[in-house]
């Protein structure tokens, strides 16, 4: 099992292949980042949601839980 320390370098070399590297952006670029990550997030989390909504409405429905892929 990989250490604290290594799981943060493996990281951070991951981060600067992806073009995620925020060590030297600005506090006011750090924020402005993880402001749109937040709001990515919040979109991701409300595609999630809608998903579950339409399984629990079929449930309801049919008594069945089905996925369609």
């Amino acid at each position: 099992m990989p250490t604290l320390n290594e799981l943060i370098e493996f990281q951070k070399k991951f981060d600067k292949n992806y073009g995620l590297d925020w060590s030297n952006l600005s506090k006011e670029q750090k924020i402005e980042k993880l402001s749109r990550i937040a709001v990515a997030l919040s979109g991701e989390i409300g595609e999630f949601c809608n998903l579950v909504k339409k399984v629990l409405r079929e449930y309801d429905r049919t008594g069945k839980c089905q996925m369609k892929t």
